[in-house]
């Protein structure tokens, strides 16, 4: 079985084809849980629908206040599937997703997750495919983008490999990879155990990022886990929202600067604090020193960026500040029960 985790907020717009391709899925052994983060639009009545008139019936559960992507744990927790599909309810999926996702996931039991390919939805009605991602790269200097974003798509990543990390917009994962790696925390404590588990301290995406960055948290800890993380083109889903290409050509730092001028003030707050969060929870140590000289470069221009130049976002520095005691407990938890060292993880910093 296969069960398909749906988190929406105010999904009234997109929830309705999101859940009509998964219920079109050609694989048909499934279940459908929707995690609602506290909508005030009409996304929990459209939900509701489903089950009247001889149409499968959805399981949700409803948060009483937005947790963020973290939402998508309850679901998780909730599962009975042995692989379970987290989507965004802007995500639409071919009707052979999950079978290709599924079959691919089967061919290892080391594979712990699996990137599908993910296109921009065409708004236009142009023929062009805008890729959207087809997994995460993360470079020496711990700058983190999503291969072939905003490239047209023409095959050059047809081929079925391993990325580093897959995208939290659509990632499929096996259940026992999310339990290996799952982390119970509990009145702001972390703790390695797995006894009187409940759903309010089990934590498989990070409770304290709330959104952005939390698919590369969780992707570093399943590969330091010494799971495979696999990218399947033929595992095809679309999004609707913006994808800009990468330039090769630019800095780091100025990549760094485009994205945020784009950014409202609540992205970049979470994208500077989340991202430094990321790496002390999951960088090794030797590593790090190695590519010390690539991380300096980036993160100094970083903060000297956001010091001089965004003190709306010194608030973020605060946070992260605040969290690190946290963030250093799950970090002690996370070393601890790691499978592989410097030498396998080096290989995925480009």
């Amino acid at each position: 079985m296969v069960s398909v985790v749906v988190l929406t907020y105010n999904g009234e717009k997109t929830i309705g084809d999101c859940l009509n391709s998964v219920l079109n899925q050609t694989y048909d052994n499934i279940e459908v849980i929707v995690v609602d983060n506290a909508s005030w639009d009409r996304t929990k009545k459209i939900v509701s629908r489903y089950g009247e008139n001889g149409s499968p019936k959805i399981k949700t559960v409803e948060n009483s206040k937005n947790t963020g992507f973290a939402g998508h744990n309850i679901g998780i927790e909730n599962s009975v599937g042995e692989f379970v599909l987290c989507m965004n309810q802007d995500v639409i999926l071919d009707k052979e997703f999950i079978s290709e996702a599924t079959t691919l996931a089967q061919q290892d039991e080391k594979i712990g997750a699996i990137q599908g390919k993910l296109l921009k939805k065409n708004l236009e009605g142009g023929s062009e495919k805008i890729i959207d991602t087809t997994g995460h790269l993360i470079f020496k200097s711990r700058r983190m983008v999503d291969r072939g974003q905003g490239e047209s798509d023409k095959g050059q990543y047809d081929k079925p490999g391993e990325v580093f990390g897959v995208n939290g917009a659509v990632a499929f994962f096996k259940k026992a990879c999310l339990e290996d790696v799952r982390l119970e925390i509990c009145r702001g404590t972390a703790s390695a155990t797995r006894q009187g588990r409940s759903s309010a301290c089990a934590e498989y995406y990070d409770r304290d990022f709330f959104m952005y960055k939390e698919d590369v948290d969780l992707s570093w800890r399943i590969r330091l886990y010494g799971w495979k993380i696999m990218f399947c083109p033929t595992a095809v889903a679309s999004v609707e929202r913006t994808s800009r290409p990468i330039n090769e050509t630019s800095s780091a730092i100025q990549e760094v600067i485009k994205t945020r001028r784009k950014q409202t003030q609540f992205v970049k707050n979470l994208s500077f604090k989340n991202h430094r969060l990321a790496i002390i929870k999951n960088d090794l140590p030797w590593l790090f020193i190695k590519h010390l000289p690539w991380i300096l470069l980036r993160e100094v221009g970083a903060w000297l960026y956001v010091l001089f130049f965004e003190p709306k976002t010194w608030p973020a520095i605060m946070g992260l500040f605040r969290q690190m005691p946290r963030v250093l407990r799950k970090r002690k938890i996370i070393m601890k029960n790691k499978k592989v060292g410097t030498k396998e993880m080096e290989k995925w910093f480009v």
